[in-house]
């Protein structure tokens, strides 16, 4: 299931390519994937991995920022599973998978 995001940045990545006069077979040639890849992060029928991301904006020419750059704080939070914890923590799962909040700094509480 594709999310807000996973639908801009893929918009993202279509209008870049559009406007750098590539296809989908030369930005899959530059990325290394079939272009049926691209295809599917274009209208986010597939998650874009980390490494995905860095490879197109490399092959795009842009920073990966570029993929985010006007993208809602609606759209952002509507996807969110954390953004009612603060800045400093991150919730994760224990080995019983029990969720509890962590403090980047190491501490943990419950």
């Amino acid at each position: 299931m594709s999310t807000p995001i996973d639908v801009y940045i893929g918009r993202q990545v279509r209008a870049r390519r559009r406007l750098l006069g590539l296809t989908q077979s030369d930005l899959a040639s530059i990325c290394g994937v079939r272009f049926q890849q691209i295809q599917k992060y274009e209208s986010a029928t597939n998650h874009l991995s980390a490494s995905m991301l860095w490879r197109i904006a490399s092959g795009l020419g842009v920073k990966i920022q570029y993929f985010y750059d006007g993208l809602s704080q609606t759209e952002t939070s509507a996807t969110s599973k954390v953004g009612s914890l603060s800045p400093n923590r991150d919730r994760v799962a224990d080995s019983e998978g029990s969720s509890f909040q962590e403090d980047r700094r190491g501490a943990t509480s419950g």
